[in-house]
């Protein structure tokens, strides 16, 4: 597509002329609106805008991954926190997938905050391993959509 401008007076007349082209747009397909949620949290990330990535973020994990129901305190296991929705993940693009496995990637980076008191360091203790279930399930996006366990690849 090519756009310009024109000025018309109270009659519809243009006035003057025609002005100039625009460069050509080109019209494609949209993206699928989860991956452009996760390349806002990448780049939001990367700019410094850590309150933007987290809502992107949280976006992509509600859609690609299942919290399990909270436990009991001594049937907690935080590799069993939450799965991957391979139903969400089958009908995926294999780019969507990989932006997701970075978005759990960035996550699980995230996760983490520095000890400063001897209370801080129980909240760690479940934030480590929030983290690492966040790297087992970026894992399993990547073994998926590289093994052609996914449909389509």
């Amino acid at each position: 597509y090519v756009f310009a401008v024109a000025c018309h007076d109270a009659d519809g007349q243009v006035v003057g002329s025609l002005g100039a082209t625009s460069p050509e747009v080109v019209a494609l397909l949209p993206l699928p609106l989860l991956l452009l949620w996760g390349q806002v949290a990448l780049v939001a990330n990367t700019v410094g805008c850590r309150w933007v990535a987290d809502r992107a973020e949280r976006l992509i994990y509600q859609y690609f991954v299942e919290e399990e129901p909270e436990r009991p305190l001594w049937q907690q296991n935080p590799v069993n926190r939450d799965r991957l929705r391979m139903e969400c993940c089958q009908v995926s693009p294999r780019t969507l997938l990989r932006t997701v496995g970075q978005v759990l990637l960035q996550m699980a980076t995230h996760s983490g905050k520095p000890v400063k008191t001897e209370e801080d360091e129980d909240e760690l203790d479940g934030l480590e391993g929030f983290t690492a279930n966040r790297l087992f399930r970026t894992v399993e996006v990547a073994e998926n959509s590289e093994s052609g366990v996914l449909p389509g690849q």
